[in-house]
């Protein structure tokens, strides 16, 4: 490892002789997979109605639309360069709601709602030819991810709540474009592969003083397993004993992401395009 440092520093002069720097501003549309809220769905649309809800049911998954993010960097001043970024991300909500009404007219609904913020670290080479306005780049980091479920069932009785964490911390590569629109402003594209994504053990407390669920106190979200091959999301006390089938939901983050960027530097002797070099 030391090794392959050094050699990259000796072909990016660029640290030598300082640095530029800025922010970044960006936005995908990247949605962990759910597969749990799907299953959940099915049980409802195809298993629940049988044993729990006859009157009526329905069970929807909402995925989110915009997940902004931004980050700060710094890297050499040379056509090929190392730089490093660090930033937070904001995965939006993505929900799962369900309604049923039993064969005594009772009312039961769950909702869950799962969320997470992601705080990504980057090294990355970067070439960009003198006088160009394209620049590539290749880079590798983590992103440490903290996840949150948000939970609400309410029945005849009232309503039990909780909020569910997980983290973990999760590796990534990256390949991307930038394209300057301005001296110190430029537009850029790239897409992120995350590995090892899978965040499971999301546990909280519920507060169910009415005992609409199984009671307050430290639980877990399991996948509890139903007749006919179904599965059902649930908040499980820890005290409760083993449940035999039963699974930790879990909740999978990696994958592809692709990203739109606005960057701003804020100095380091940026050089300017050829052509408006030229004119200054």
């Amino acid at each position: 490892m030391k090794k392959t440092l050094l050699l990259l520093l000796l072909a990016c002069p660029s640290f030598a002789s300082g640095l530029q720097y800025g922010a970044e501003f960006s936005a995908n549309s990247r949605k962990p997979k759910t597969a749990d809220f799907d299953r959940d769905t099915d049980f409802m649309q195809n298993g629940a109605s049988q044993f729990y809800y006859p009157n009526y049911y329905r069970a929807d998954v909402t995925p989110n639309n915009f997940n902004p993010e931004t980050r700060v960097f710094a890297e050499g001043k040379s056509p090929l360069k190392l730089g490093v970024s660090a930033g937070v991300s904001y995965i939006s909500p993505v929900t799962f709601n369900s309604l049923g009404v039993t064969a005594g007219n009772a009312s039961w609904t769950r909702a869950y709602s799962l969320s997470a913020f992601m705080f990504p670290a980057e090294l990355y080479l970067k070439y960009r030819p003198r006088g160009e306005r394209v620049s590539l780049s290749l880079g590798g980091g983590a992103d440490y991810v903290m996840a949150k479920t948000s939970v609400n069932i309410t029945g005849p009785a009232g309503t039990a709540s909780g909020d569910f964490t997980s983290s973990g911390l999760m590796t990534h590569l990256s390949a991307g474009m930038e394209v300057f629109i301005f001296r110190h402003v430029s537009i850029g594209a790239d897409f992120k592969y995350l590995f090892n994504g899978v965040l499971e053990n999301f546990k909280g407390a519920m507060s169910d003083p009415r005992n609409v669920h199984e009671g307050s106190g430290d639980s877990t979200l399991m996948m509890l397993p139903e007749a006919g091959g179904h599965e059902m999301l649930v908040p499980r006390l820890d005290t409760d004993p083993a449940l035999a089938g039963a699974r930790p939901m879990r909740a999978d983050f990696g994958g592809f992401y692709g990203r739109v960027a606005l960057r701003i530097y804020f100095g380091g002797g940026l050089p300017a395009p050829t052509r408006w070099r030229a004119a200054e």
